[in-house]
């Protein structure tokens, strides 16, 4: 097994930045996460954290933790970093408070719960740590391997999403209540869904969770499309509500933008695709305004919505490329200027909702790019090693 580093927001899914009353938080899911967390200080400033998970060994990992610089966007490494995880690691995600750091271990079927000291940013992961699903609808087989995972505004709930799900051909999406009192992770809800997760997504307000379905490991078939649910705001249960965007074979990815207007998806087996659509107010649902082909062999196979608003960065084969998001429609035009200088797969990278700047995970380093507010085009700023 390859010991690199993985980046995991979050997002997821790729898992959505928020703006909250006592602070920021950033997430982002992939191979390795960076996430903000708010210092709750009494301070006018919110100090900001991010997060990085690398594995040390083929059956452990390390969670790398950094202050953010407000004023310029460079990265200092918290005293104590990184922090040992027992287990392989993997994607990551913040509560909606800022108070714990999930870790997803997709080989051990848990998830590892830390909490975040608000002053210094160091992790103590809490006594029973990790967790894992449990039957329910099938009393003989609970959810496995977790790939996908985000969290509501709240700060109340974690949502996982699973390859193997409840029934044989099926993933599955938890509903975790984070148990502040007691530092756990109850769950409370477990719903099939008809292939393996490839995104999990929160609209800004929490009101929604979108699903991408990408290619089934059991059967075989090229699921794609996303699913969209309601988010009950006092028990965290999901409720199908119909669908966003669209992906007729193989989905790769899916975003919403940061005002939760619009949801892009990206798709496609021997070709690739690119979809917009707007959101519905009324129940989150979109409809597919457009699809942009890309052509034979040039596969979107990860996606960034910075947090503007108006620029979409998508991975396409190997290359980053930014378009414009049109502030009525949706609609993508793809700027000029060839390839960016950054590189990323699902949750790799990370936009700031402080501040112009996305966050990547390069050779064992987290690096900043600040974002041209006219052109989109990225320039880098800061890194800072991730001591894996």
């Amino acid at each position: 097994m390859a010991t690199h580093p993985r980046l995991f927001a979050a997002s997821c899914s790729i898992s959505r930045p928020r703006r909250y009353s006592n602070g920021k938080t950033l997430l982002f899911t992939s191979s390795l996460l960076l996430c903000f967390a708010p210092r709750l200080t009494a301070q006018p400033q919110s100090q900001q954290y991010v997060f990085a998970s690398a594995p040390s060994s083929a059956t452990t990992s390390r969670v790398a933790a950094f202050s953010k610089n407000s004023q310029t966007g460079a990265l200092s490494t918290v005293t104590g970093s990184p922090f040992n995880e027992r287990l392989e690691g993997g994607l990551l995600a913040i509560d909606g408070l800022g108070k714990f750091l999930f870790v997803l271990n997709p080989t051990s079927s848990s998830i590892s719960m830390f909490q975040i000291n608000s002053s210094t940013g160091a992790l103590l992961e809490v006594p029973g740590s990790p967790f894992a699903a449990v039957p329910s609808t099938n009393p003989i087989q609970a959810p496995v391997t977790p790939v996908r995972l985000a969290t509501d505004k709240s700060g109340q709930f974690l949502f996982v999403g699973y390859r193997f799900g409840n029934t044989f051909g099926d993933g599955a999406v938890n509903v975790f209540t984070i148990d502040v009192t007691h530092l756990q992770l109850i769950q409370t809800q477990s719903v099939d869904i008809p292939s393996s997760p490839i995104g999990l997504s929160t609209d800004p307000k929490s009101l929604h969770l979108y699903v991408g379905l990408g290619p089934n490991p059991t059967t075989g078939i090229q699921d794609a499309g996303t699913r969209v649910y309601s988010i009950d705001s006092l028990t965290g249960s999901l409720a199908f509500l119909g669908s966003a965007g669209g992906g007729n074979e193989t989905g790769g990815s899916i975003a919403v933008d940061s005002q939760g207007r619009f949801f892009f998806d990206g798709w496609g087996f021997s070709e690739g695709f690119l979809d917009y659509a707007l959101i519905s107010p009324a129940d989150g649902t979109a409809q597919v305004s457009s699809t942009i082909s890309l052509g034979a062999n040039n596969l979107p196979s990860a996606l960034l919505a910075e947090s503007s608003g108006k620029f979409l960065y998508v991975s396409q084969s190997g290359s980053v490329f930014a378009y414009s998001i049109d502030q009525k429609t949706g609609a993508l035009t793809l700027l000029p200027g060839g390839p960016a200088p950054l590189a990323f797969s699902t949750g790799t990278a990370v936009a700031d909702p402080m501040g112009p700047y996305i966050y990547a995970l390069a050779n064992n380093s987290a690096v900043g790019f600040q974002v041209d507010s006219l052109s989109g085009a990225l320039t880098a700023i800061a890194s800072a090693s991730t001591g894996a």
